[in-house]
């Protein structure tokens, strides 16, 4: 099985994100692979939430840096 996220420009021109998994499908006698089996879903709407949250941590922590950073130059 192998899996992978990746993203595609639609004709809009805006990106989808999507997750694919592929399973390889062996003969039971000789063991080589003789199909892929691919299954893929669109996940574009949970990496733009995974990405809103990112930002809203990395700006969250540049406050707490900028605060801290007050705090101990006075010193």
């Amino acid at each position: 099985m192998f899996s992978l996220r990746y993203r595609m420009l639609k004709k809009d021109k805006s990106w989808a994100w999507f997750d694919t998994t592929i399973h390889a499908l062996r003969d039971p006698r000789t063991a080589v692979v003789t199909e892929l089996l691919a299954s893929s879903r669109d996940v574009t709407n949970q990496v733009e939430k995974q990405n809103a949250l990112v930002e809203e941590i990395m700006v969250r922590f540049a406050r707490i840096a900028e605060f801290r950073s007050g705090e101990t130059s006075g010193h």
